[in-house]
């Protein structure tokens, strides 16, 4: 049975991973019904003997944190931003009770790993691919239109590899993983020279697959973790062989100088590489110390039990720091998400968990070495290998999650709690490990995993059909962009093409935009609306569908040439603004965009208080700011305006909305200045309100200093 189970494992971690790690729940779910049909199955042998060596403290402390944090997540104030906090404990609980009770034979367990090594070569081949054009190719950006799974594009990335992910610091959060995991089993394992050889590759290739994400982060993790598998493995040696401990200290202080300065020097003779590794260094204006103060913040607000699972997404907008303008959705640090979201006791919970999987690591650790090795003058051990593998990975895991989240990517999570399930069983040998999963705890747990996987079943299949469907409606809204830059490309090529040689085919200058307004309001924005509607009723909560649906809505109003329509689109949109905003109160999006649409309609005040909204929401973001800009300016309020606008262009980067509100400002000015202009058509500023910012204004940062100045 457990190869069995090994082989639904992998197919269900190949699947998570390709789907871009499961980064949405769309594209995690797949893999959680794989990995809780493989929970079932054991449903099979659940009354037959137990397996040998399960420990029991660290069920325990699994067992308390993962049902913390899904009462946490039930009971989250925004049930959506916590569906994927609560799908992936419940993947990664059965994860982690299938490795832990039935997958805990060396052999078995080489196997599992085997093809964790071939989906992270899978990993590199994308990556190598991705830093050498710079194109950020990702395999299932290449399916059909027709095909069921839309096509998957990345972030715009440049050059940082991340293979089947969107983002390149979760890329080396796996690798890094399996690199010292491979490490391990070739200085301790009990394999062929051939077989060593061959996991040597893996290192090589692992490497190799981290120096390209540019992780920061994953340098150092990985730095630090090959360090901590080179102290405990003297520390293996001391037990073993103490007589030689001096003459192998040397050595491995040698070989890590070779492997970690190698590497070093390897990675500077790239420009680009070496470039990002300069940039290893304490930076006191990095946005991630922002991001991290804005958690501590949000950690106030309820200290010991937390906020919830999710709400950093508006948490983190309420408290951003002026210099992060990008939006915050995780922070950059699991400890501070942890802390801010399932408070102390959370932290509580994953510092017992943490702890009791490490001492039972090293424990069977020092059983194997002291009765089995030593007694029979033996140095190496399958068993031990595996043990030194997930040691020196939770030691990765640690440093990394310092600076990233990849405790909050389900298919790293997934991983991981495989990795804390081989720590949960490090043996099997009944001579080291009396201790059999016929006690109360390991018994229970057997029970719980079919029970687990059953609820985690129909929780995801009450949720897919929804998400599904959302992620259509986002795909074909995101298509629209698509389509614009066609049409603007069009634009360019009839015109540069014009006066070449007859017989070049180019689209007429005055027909070229026609066909991207027909092709979007006849097909594109019918299709977004009908895959909004079917996510919203199959999912009632999904905070995304009605924002998908008010766009489609909105956009169709504005394509749609006869007035009536027009307006009877807008008021349909506001509708769905307006049920977005239900759900999701804090979200900007939906403030924002149904200022827009107001605005359309010149509903003017309740544009203005959905902006106010909005800065309420989120005071230190620019864009917000500038949305309010173009409500005053559309209302003729000149200075009003311009002060708004000169607020969104002070935080870093500037706001494009405010930079082309700014030269329409510009334009103003620049026409009162000209006699000439005024004598024949008058003031410009006659057509305006020239009333200065209010005390309103005032209070929330616009216009005072632009006052003293004057």
């Amino acid at each position: 049975m457990q190869y069995l189970i090994v082989a639904l494992t992998l197919i269900a971690f190949l699947v998570g991973q390709a789907l871009i790690g499961g980064a949405k729940p769309v594209f995690a779910i797949p893999a959680y019904l794989i990995i809780a049909i493989a929970s079932v199955v054991t449903l099979f042998a659940v009354f037959r003997k137990g397996t040998v060596g399960v420990r029991s403290l660290p069920l325990i402390s699994t067992l308390l944190l993962a049902s913390y944090v899904i009462w946490r997540a039930l009971t989250s104030p925004i049930p959506y931003l916590a569906l994927s906090d609560l799908l992936m404990v419940g993947g990664a609980l059965c994860v982690y009770l299938l490795i832990a009770l039935y997958v805990s034979t060396p052999k078995a367990r080489l196997w599992l790993l085997g093809g964790f090594f071939l989906i992270g070569f899978l990993h590199v081949v994308a990556g190598v691919i991705q830093f050498r054009y710079e194109d950020d190719f990702m395999f299932l950006s290449y399916l059909p239109d027709a095909f069921p799974i839309p096509q998957i594009f990345r972030n715009a990335s440049g050059w940082r590899a991340s293979g089947f992910y969107v983002c390149p610091n979760h890329m080396a959060g796996y690798l890094e993983s399996l690199a010292v995991f491979a490490l391990a089993y070739c200085c301790w394992g009990k394999f062929s020279p051939i077989a060593r050889m061959l996991l040597g590759y893996v290192v090589i290739y692992c490497l190799v697959g981290i120096a390209l994400t540019g992780s920061r982060g994953g340098y150092l993790s990985s730095a630090f973790a090959l360090v901590f598998l080179m102290g405990m493995s003297l520390w293996f040696l001391k037990k073993l062989r103490s007589s030689r401990l001096g003459a192998m200290m040397a050595v491995s202080v040698a070989l890590g100088v070779v492997v970690i300065g190698g590497g070093a020097f390897a990675m500077n003779r790239n420009a680009t590489i070496g470039n990002r590794m300069s940039d290893i260094s304490y930076d006191a204006g990095s946005v991630r110390f922002d991001m991290w103060q804005a958690a501590v913040k949000q950690a106030r607000l309820n200290p010991v039990c937390g906020t919830g699972a999710g709400t950093y997404l508006y948490y983190g907008r309420e408290f951003r720091s002026p210099n992060v303008q990008r939006d915050p959705i995780h922070v950059h640090c699991d400890y501070l998400e942890l802390l801010a979201e399932y408070g102390i006791i959370g932290c509580v919970f994953m510092a017992f968990f943490i702890g009791t999987h490490a001492v039972a690591g090293f424990k069977s650790a020092s059983l194997i070495i002291r009765n089995r090795l030593r007694p029979s003058g033996r140095s190496f051990s399958s068993e031990l290998a595996v043990i030194a593998g997930a040691l020196a990975t939770v030691a990765a895991l640690l440093a990394h999650s310092v600076v990233d989240f990849n405790f909050h990517l389900p298919a790293n999570t997934l991983f991981f709690a495989a990795v804390f399930g081989i720590l949960a069983c490090p043996t099997t040998d009944p001579k080291l490990l009396p201790e059999r999963n016929g006690t109360g705890v390991a018994r229970i747990s057997r029970f719980v995993l079919p029970v687990a996987a059953v609820l985690l079943s129909i929780k995801c299949m009450s949720v897919f059909r929804g998400e599904y469907h959302a992620e259509w409606a986002r795909v074909h809204l995101r298509n629209k962009l698509f389509v614009d830059n066609v049409k603007s490309f069009q634009a360019a090529a009839s015109w540069s093409l014009a006066p070449m040689a007859a017989g070049v085919i180019a689209p007429s200058p005055g027909t070229e935009a026609q066909w991207s307004v027909d092709y979007q309001r006849q097909h594109l924005f019918p299709l977004v609306r009908a895959e909004a509607e079917k996510a919203r009723t199959l999912s009632p909560g999904n905070v995304d569908a009605p924002y998908y649906l008010a766009e489609a809505l909105h956009f169709s109003g504005v394509y749609d040439p006869e007035p009536s329509k027009q307006r009877d689109y807008f008021e349909a949109a506001v509708k769905e603004f307006i049920k977005g905003e239900e759900i999701f109160p804090q979200d900007t999006r939906y403030n924002l965009k149904l200022a827009r649409t107001y605005l359309r309609l010149n509903r003017f005040a309740e544009a203005e208080s959905e902006v106010l909204k909005a800065i309420k929401s989120d005071p230190n973001f620019g864009n917000t700011y500038a949305f309010y800009g173009l409500v005053l300016w559309q209302q003729r309020k000149f200075l009003r305006a311009e002060a708004f606008y000169t607020k969104a262009n002070s935080f870093p980067g500037g706001n494009d909305l405010a930079r082309v509100g700014m030269q329409d400002v510009a334009r103003v000015r620049a026409l009162a200045k000209n006699p000439d202009q005024v004598e024949r058509f008058g003031d410009p500023f006659d057509q305006f309100d020239m009333e200065p910012p209010t005390e309103a204004d005032i209070a929330i940062g616009v216009g005072a200093k632009q006052e003293e100045s004057q």
